[in-house]
């Protein structure tokens, strides 16, 4: 029964001492072990900034080029890479002679045209006409004497001093020239049909675009700025020659520019 104690206390003395133990490894391990730092912070909006390296260019907003109307040589250059002009400042001029020719040649080209419609809605020419008034005349001229004529031959024929057939002559004769008469006026009131109207009408309006072609042309020979800005390419000297449809200057505001990148199309998705 003793012995039964004492081996019942040994086993509580040694189970008191792992639980102490096991409390002081734990309450040291707490005391000495480090401590995590927690951060915290406020959510914001704000932009995200995603990076993609290409190639592009810089160019103006608003650019203008000048080209050459027609196949010529530059008479004078007034302006140089680099210099600012305002709207309308005088850039380049250009050798005329050729344009000045066509101008002139489609102005007659209209006066022509113009003198045709005239003719055709006023039948003829005011020679013409005046020729048709003289030709009216004669033939009335004509047709009265006829018509005098017979009616002194009827007085003739009815006292026996003049013939039958004399008669029917001069009857004949009234009939003839009558019908002149007709065919005359005739001629001066429809000498020109309706299609011959509308096609002269035609010829005017093709010559006034000609003469309209011709004048833009000759104006562009004399070169001005179509706004104010910098002229940053000028591919143009004195006494060159140049052909029609050439780039001579390129104009721009620079103060007003914008980039134009290139990007893969796989790329477009992180855009």
């Amino acid at each position: 029964m003793t012995q039964e104690r004492k081996q019942s206390a040994k086993l509580w003395f040694w189970s008191g001492s792992a639980v102490l133990l096991i409390i002081v490894f734990f309450t040291v391990r707490a005391l000495t072990r480090d401590r995590l730092q927690v951060r915290v912070a406020e959510a914001t909006h704000t932009q995200l900034v995603s990076t993609v390296s290409t190639n592009g260019r810089v160019e103006p907003e608003q650019n203008y080029e000048l080209y050459s109307p027609i196949a010529t040589t530059v008479k004078e250059v007034y302006v140089q890479p680099g210099d600012q002009v305002a709207a309308g400042k005088l850039l380049m001029v250009l050798d005329d002679l050729q344009s000045r020719a066509r101008a002139a040649s489609a102005e007659s080209g209209v006066r022509a045209a113009q003198a045709g419609l005239e003719s055709a809605t006023h039948n003829g020419t005011q020679q013409e006409r005046q020729m048709a008034t003289a030709d009216q005349t004669r033939a009335r001229l004509e047709r009265d004497e006829a018509r005098r004529s017979l009616e002194l031959l009827t007085k003739l024929n009815s006292t026996g001093a003049a013939s039958t057939s004399e008669v029917a002559a001069g009857r004949q004769r009234l009939e003839t020239a009558e019908a002149n008469l007709k065919a005359v006026e005739q001629g001066t009131v429809n000498r020109y049909s309706p299609a011959e109207v509308e096609r002269a009408r035609a010829a005017v309006a093709d010559a006034q675009a000609s003469l309209a072609e011709a004048r833009q042309v000759l104006a562009h020979t004399v070169v001005r700025a179509p706004a104010a800005g910098t002229v940053y390419h000028l591919d143009a000297g004195r006494t060159e020659f140049v052909e029609g449809g050439k780039l001579l200057i390129q104009l721009a505001d620079l103060h007003h520019e914008r980039v134009r990148a290139y990007f893969d199309e796989p790329e477009i998705g992180r855009l």
